[in-house]
């Protein structure tokens, strides 16, 4: 891999992208990896939904047989020699990771929901099934098969999970299905009552609504796993493994999005006379044409650098603020300038075909309002350094989850889940310490996801019920989370006196000032 270590850095993001790292070199490479090699793709499956609640037992199991010294030949030739198909799994992968439905509510309505099974659930499955989940254990497979002795054709993904069962691995192949698969993959799926029955020609398998989606996010979350896995392995020996470029994409991904530019994704293409070229799908989100010229250089440098080959490099610029733009690099310059080593934006001229961005927005302000704005988006983007940097320093992150107001009178009832994420045990002490600052934190999320002028954002508090909890989950999980062990109780809040609402079950009430807590027995017993 290339090394992460430029001199043309955007000064607006880069302090943001370092404290990234910082978290993806103590989380996966404990120091082993130097900090600018650190990949910032690696930051969702710490921060990102669904990536962060990735199968730790998948993950660890893996990663450990892919390190395995006694087979690193075989390994090494396997996944040079299944790139390709690695490649697609990754790409695969990371278009489902990015469907926008991982962490919101399921249709309630039994018709809706059957409907969001057969147009997207269902397709996403099956992806999942043959295009990842398969091709992630196909090592494992080849592996055992090896072992026993055994030839290693005939494969498919059927035989490729019978072979994990014989594994100390067999824990991976509950995610996998065959009925539910063949049923999907035919046509044979059929929605029934409070019910969805997957039909091959062997037998039945039904599941009510909640049991197929955490099936459905078990086999996800076992993927991610596997995947991470595979590119932890991929960023520590790049030297001996071909690397599959998906990885470099979504590294180029992470390295350039900033407020105002977010690449979406890429195509291969060619270009006129036979020439190869790599087309960069971007949606900007500013009227700055300054900010898209640069933003539009750097993405070039980088594609260049971690898509290294291509004759051209496309940008198709996409915004619903501006027309249709583009703007296109030449390789060959790009790749002259990089082994050269140029460091300065100024080292770079004639990468641009033409000498055009096309850029040219719906409505055109003046240039003191892009300044103004530069100004306004360095102060957040600086906050939530600060935030980050607090966060390192005192080792708790404070995530409002689920958080929902509604009136009384003219006060508000607020609800959700407080989630108190640490490497170090929580204590009653730390919680009754940042007690109002707990409530703080989920009213202001509250407040931000009403539409502005909702009157819900400007009344005062009446009533607050907050559950602490030490473990995130998906919000589907934490609507029923019960009295499990990560519940670490209640937080209340109480200035109107008509509501009146049970405490937990076997609770040990703590009364401090005008903030109750609920502490849950089997937490405080840890």
């Amino acid at each position: 891999m290339n090394d992460l270590e430029i001199s043309i850095l955007n000064p607006l993001t880069e302090p943001l992208l370092k404290i990234k790292r910082e978290a993806v070199q103590r989380e996966f490479f404990d120091d082993g990896l130097a900090l600018n090699k650190c990949p910032l793709s690696l930051y969702s499956y710490i921060s990102g939904r669904p990536e962060k609640f990735h199968c730790r037992r998948s993950f660890n199991s893996q990663y450990e047989l892919l390190n395995s010294g006694e087979n690193s030949r075989l390994i090494v030739e396997f996944l040079n020699d299944n790139n390709s198909q690695i490649d697609l799994a990754f790409k695969s992968l990371d278009e489902v990771n990015k469907k926008s439905w991982h962490d919101v509510d399921s249709p309630t309505d039994e018709y809706d929901f059957y409907r969001f099974c057969e147009n997207e659930v269902n397709p996403t499955f099956l992806k999942l099934i043959e295009g990842v989940f398969g091709v992630l254990i196909s090592l494992n497979a080849f592996i055992s098969r090896l072992g026993r002795g055994k030839s290693t054709d005939g494969l498919d993904i059927y035989n490729r999970v019978e072979e994990l069962s014989k594994t100390d691995q067999n824990f991976l192949s509950k995610a996998y299905c065959n009925t539910t698969r063949n049923s999907i993959a035919h046509g044979s799926v059929s929605y029934n009552h409070r019910n969805v029955e997957f039909r091959d020609k062997n037998k039945a398998v039904k599941n009510d609504p909640r049991e197929y989606m955490s099936r459905f996010e078990h086999l996800l979350d076992t993927c991610n796993g596997l995947a991470l896995a595979y590119k932890k392995f991929f960023f520590i020996t790049e030297s001996a493994t071909a690397t599959p470029k998906q990885i470099f994409l979504e590294e180029l991904y992470s390295q350039t999005e900033s407020p105002w530019w977010k690449i979406e994704g890429c195509l291969n293409s060619e270009a006129t006379e036979n020439r190869s070229q790599l087309v960069i799908f971007v949606k900007p989100s500013t009227r700055d044409y300054e900010k898209v010229r640069a933003s539009s250089v750097w993405t070039a440098i980088l594609a260049e650098r971690y898509a290294p080959g291509y004759d051209r490099y496309f940008l198709s610029l996409r915004s619903p603020i501006a027309h249709s733009g583009f703007a296109a690099f030449d390789g060959n310059a790009l790749m002259e300038n990089r082994n050269n080593k140029i460091a300065s934006f100024e080292g770079y001229a004639g990468i641009l075909e033409n000498d055009l961005i096309f850029w040219v927005p719906f409505l055109k302000l003046p240039k003191l309002f892009h300044k103004i704005n530069t100004y306004v988006l360095s102060i957040k983007l600086f906050s939530r350094v600060r935030t980050l940097t607090a966060v390192q320093g005192e080792g708790v992150e404070i995530l409002a989850r689920n958080v929902n107001i509604h009136r009384n009178g003219w006060k508000l009832v607020l609800n959700g889940n407080i989630v108190l994420e640490s490497k170090d045990n929580i204590t009653a002490d730390y919680i009754k310490s940042r007690g109002i600052g707990l409530i703080r934190t989920a009213l202001k999320q509250a407040r931000r996801n009403e539409p502005i002028y909702s009157i819900l954002r400007y009344i005062p508090l009446g009533y607050a019920r907050i559950s602490l909890i030490e473990e995130d989950y998906r919000r589907s999980v934490l609507k029923g989370f019960g009295l499990r062990k990560e519940l670490i109780g209640t937080i209340q809040v109480q200035n109107i006196k008509r509501i009146r609402a049970p405490d937990i079950f076997g609770a040990t009430i703590e009364q401090v000032g005008k903030i109750r807590y609920a502490w849950n027995k089997s937490w405080l017993s840890e």
